[in-house]
Parts: structure tokens; sequence; C-alpha cells
């Protein structure tokens, strides 16, 4: 009977466990990055429409991300523009965001670059889950040699919250598999237990 009562409470422990860890990954660590990638165009006058929503409540960043292999050094720490580009986030119909490259200008405006790729950020709101928002986005002018770089329109999380994110996804897991051996021990003593009960204490004819 002491048996029983003792897996039962480490069962319910286990469940309550199990949902705080479910809402914890949840919130800080199976989120989308990038909450909207839509191929795009170089092509002066481009003109985009395309709603979206969020997974956790952050800033979010309105980019264009084409294909570009750019190395940052003392003479050319930032890279170039290669268009204009003007656009405006929406909730309910009201405008939350506007910006574009006049608005954050290449000697100042956040970008990013991976081994073949450059992001130029545009403008950055606020967003919450359950809510669903909207992008506008327009290509104004082209500079030479912005053909054929397979650009896409991003809306996508505030880089501080992405650091480490394939590592808290990997701690997560461990720690799932850890508490999965610790029950599966619980239950199988438990299990031993009850059987060597049982032959002590054969049932009576």
């Amino acid at each position: 009977m002491r048996k029983l009562i003792t897996l039962s409470l480490v069962s319910l422990l286990v469940l309550v466990l199990g949902g705080l860890l479910w809402h914890f990954a949840h919130e800080f660590i199976f989120y989308r990055l990038t909450v909207l990638e839509v191929p795009i165009r170089f092509e002066e006058g481009l003109s985009i429409d395309h709603e979206f929503t969020v997974d956790i409540p952050a800033t979010y960043w309105v980019a264009i991300q084409y294909d570009e292999v750019f190395r940052s050094t003392i003479e050319n720490p930032m890279p170039e523009d290669e268009f204009t580009a003007e656009s405006e986030v929406r909730l309910r119909g009201r405008v939350i965001a506007k910006g574009g490259t006049a608005t954050l200008p290449a000697e100042t405006g956040p970008w990013r670059s991976n081994r073949d790729q450059v992001a130029r950020y545009l403008s950055s709101f606020p967003a919450e889950p359950g809510e669903k928002y909207s992008l506008s986005l327009r290509i104004t002018r082209l500079f030479p040699g912005s053909v054929g770089k397979n650009p896409q329109a991003l809306v996508e999380i505030e880089p501080r919250l992405t650091p480490f994110y394939d590592l808290r996804k990997f701690v997560f897991v461990c720690l799932i598999a850890a508490i999965g051996i610790i029950v599966l021990r619980v239950a199988a003593g438990f299990a031993i237990g009850l059987r060597c009960r049982k032959r002590t204490h054969p049932a009576q004819a």
C-alpha cells in the first residue's frame, strides 16, 4: 500500500513537472525565430502584403534578406545598400511600425550577415501572440548588381533572443530524457517489489 501511494505521488509530481516544462518550452525554447519568410523579386515598384502571427511577446524586425558574400573590414564595416525599400506593419488596420532604408540609412542601419547572405533591417515593432499582423513592403529603387540575388522578405525575432537557441533546445531534450529515466526506474522498482511481495505471500487457495 505504501509503495502504491509513493508511485501515485511520483506520477502526480511528474505530471505537474511535465506541465511546467511544456510551458517553459513553449515560452523560451520552441518558438519560431522567423515568423514570416516570403520570396520576392528585386524589381522597382514591387509591392507585397502578407499576414503573420508570432509565438512569444518580443520585439520583431522587418528585413530583406538576399544572397551576398560580405566580410566586414575596418575599411568597409557595413554592406552598402543595393536597393531602397519601405515597410509598414499593421494591427487591426492601424499602422504600428513604419520604416525603411531612408529611415535607417546604410551608414547606421542594422543588418546581419552569415556565410553567403545579408539581411537589411527596415523597422522594428513589439508583437504579442494571439494577434494577426499585416506586413506591407515596397521596393522603391534598385542599384546595379542587385539582380539574381534571391531576395526574401522576413519578419524575425530580435537577435538578442536568438543566442544559444540550439543549446537551449539540447538542454531541454536532455532534461526530458533524464526525467523519463527516473520515472522508468521508479516504475520498475515498484513492479519488482510487487512481484517479490506476491512470491513471498502467495494467494491463499
